[in-house]
C-alpha cells in the first residue's frame, strides 16, 4: 500500500481533493449555491468525483493522470475561490 500521508509529486494529493470535496459540501449544508448556478446539485456531484479520484489513488494509484491532473485543478481552484475560509459564511450571512 502507498503512504497517502504526503503529496504524490505528478500523480498529485488525494488529501486536497477531499479537502476539497469537504468545503464543497460545507457549501451545500450553509446553503452557498443555491441562487448561484450551478447550484447545489452539481456542487454536490463535484464532490463525489473528487473523493471517488482520491479513494481511487490511495488503494491502488492506478489512476489516468489526466484524470489526477483535472482533479487537481479543480480541487486547487476550489480551495482558492469557492469558499476562501473555512465556513464560508459570516453568522449575518446564515440568518
Amino acid at each position: 500500500m502507498t503512504d497517502t500521508t504526503s503529496p504524490w509529486g505528478l500523480r498529485g494529493d488525494p488529501a486536497l481533493l477531499v479537502e476539497a470535496a469537504r468545503r464543497l459540501r460545507l457549501g451545500i449544508e450553509k446553503g452557498v449555491y443555491r441562487s448561484q448556478p450551478p447550484g447545489e446539485y452539481a456542487m454536490f456531484g463535484i464532490a463525489r468525483l473528487l473523493d471517488a479520484i482520491a479513494l481511487s489513488m490511495r488503494v491502488d494509484g492506478r489512476t489516468h493522470t489526466g484524470v489526477v491532473s483535472a482533479a487537481n485543478e479543480v480541487a486547487q481552484h476550489v480551495l482558492k475561490y469557492v469558499l476562501p475560509t473555512d465556513t464560508g459564511l459570516t453568522e449575518q450571512d446564515s440568518s
